[in-house]
């Protein structure tokens, strides 16, 4: 059968419609499997989900008061150190009890400080600087980033970018807590009985927190506030619970906490 120029054009044009088609269902995919990604990083081999991560339920994001830290006896800090509270760590938690970390886990990812510094042109790691500094004398910030990455988030994020912004994404959602608590009268040299202060906590912040505290020369000092994040990353009421208690080592009745 002999094919008209109708038949050509036709047949051509069929090819074409089915070309387009191919190409907009190819770049629909990339488009939706890029929204899939919780992180701002481009699918490659580093940054592929690790099945063999370990398994985690929830987060605290846990603060630290600078000053309990440095009269703790313990640790030689800078002559300088923050008026405010900082970050301590991330931790991914178990609701089964008790801390976990990465300690002996296989298919950790690392740390590489150069990478980490380039990241976002920079502004992750300016963030961390900021709300995550190294209070121990001669210690560059990322040496804590780093012990604090290879114990408590290699073994629980695919790569250490990941890790980083969701602390600084986590540390967005409790904005201005220095200030906050003071305007509850949370501030260095007052005591509180430890619901008073909870109670404080909470209307400062909205959310139920943890406590740690510790004893030094007499006193009962605030140590450490620990947030509960849920995986999705959203702030939640820590329970009060044996599996995760709100007060550790802080005391209750009429046992004062001193904020040194």
């Amino acid at each position: 059968m002999k094919m008209t120029v109708f038949h050509v054009f036709f047949l051509v044009l069929v090819m074409w419609a089915v070309h387009s088609h191919g190409r907009a269902y190819q770049t629909e995919s990339i488009i939706y499997n890029n929204t899939q990604l919780p992180y701002k990083e481009n699918m490659n081999a580093e940054t592929v989900i690790n099945s063999k991560l370990k398994h985690f339920d929830y987060f605290y994001l846990v603060f630290r008061w600078p000053k309990s830290f440095c009269t703790s006896g313990t640790v030689s800090c800078w002559p300088q150190i923050p008026d405010r509270f900082i970050v301590h760590g991330l931790w991914p938690q178990n609701t089964s009890g008790g801390l976990i970390d990465c300690k002996g886990a296989k298919n950790t990812a690392p740390f590489n400080f150069p990478k980490l510094e380039h990241y976002e042109d920079g502004h992750l790691v300016h963030k961390l600087n900021d709300f995550w500094p190294n209070l121990i004398i001669n210690k560059p910030n990322y040496n804590y980033w780093k012990q604090e990455f290879e114990k408590h988030g290699s073994c629980f994020f695919p790569t250490q970018e990941q890790y980083f912004e969701s602390t600084a994404w986590m540390v967005d959602q409790i904005p201005g807590l220095t200030p906050k608590l003071e305007s509850e009268g949370i501030c260095p040299g007052t005591s509180h009985l430890y619901k008073d202060l909870q109670q404080k906590i909470i209307k400062a912040t909205g959310f139920i927190p943890k406590l740690e505290c510790y004893q030094r020369n007499g006193s009962n000092r605030l140590f450490r506030i620990y947030f509960c994040f849920d995986k999705s990353k959203f702030l939640y009421n820590c329970s009060d619970s044996k599996l995760t208690p709100n007060n550790i080592k802080c005391g209750y009745g009429k046992v004062k906490i001193k904020l040194p």
